[in-house]
C-alpha cells in the first residue's frame, strides 16, 4: 500500500473510533412528555379547541348511534360510541383513549384501537371542522 492508502486508511479508522466511542444522547421518554407538555401549555388552540364534539356524518342521522370525541387541554383524546335504547336511555358501547394535536388549518385524533392507533384528520373548511363525509360539531 503507497503513504497515501496508509493515511486515508488511517484517518477511516480514526473517524469509525471516535465515532463509536462518542457518547450519544438517548431521548427519553420523560424528555419527551415533557417537551410535548410545554408544546400543549404554549399553544393556545389546546385551550379553544378542546371540549366534546359529536362526529355527525352527511346525509346520515338514525338518531340511536352517536360517536364523541373529547378533546382534552393536555392533548389527550376520548372516543365513544353511544346507542340509544327503546327506554331513551343512552348507553356507551365502546370507548377508546388517545391523544390529538391541532393547528389553525386542522385537527388531528390519534385513538388507540383494538388493532392499532387510528387517526382522523378534519380540515376547516368555511369555519366547520370535515373529515370527507365527517364533521365536528362542538357540544359544549
Amino acid at each position: 500500500m503507497s503513504g497515501s492508502n496508509w493515511k486515508h486508511l488511517n484517518l477511516v479508522v480514526c473517524i469509525l473510533v471516535i465515532s463509536c466511542s462518542s457518547p450519544k444522547h438517548q431521548v427519553s421518554e420523560n424528555e419527551l412528555e415533557s417537551e410535548k407538555s410545554e408544546y400543549i401549555k404554549t399553544n393556545p388552540l389546546y385551550t379553544s379547541l378542546s371540549g366534546k364534539y359529536m362526529v355527525e356524518v352527511d346525509d346520515y342521522e338514525n338518531g340511536l348511534d352517536s360517536e364523541i370525541y373529547s378533546l382534552k387541554d393536555d392533548g389527550t383524546a376520548t372516543w365513544e360510541h353511544r346507542s340509544k335504547a327503546a327506554n331513551g336511555s343512552t348507553q356507551t358501547n365502546v370507548k377508546k383513549d388517545g391523544y390529538w394535536s391541532a393547528t389553525e388549518e386542522k385537527i388531528e385524533i390519534f385513538i388507540n384501537g383494538n388493532s392499532g392507533t387510528i387517526s382522523e384528520r378534519f380540515t376547516l373548511e368555511h369555519g366547520t371542522y370535515r373529515s370527507e363525509s365527517r364533521i365536528l360539531k362542538k357540544s359544549n
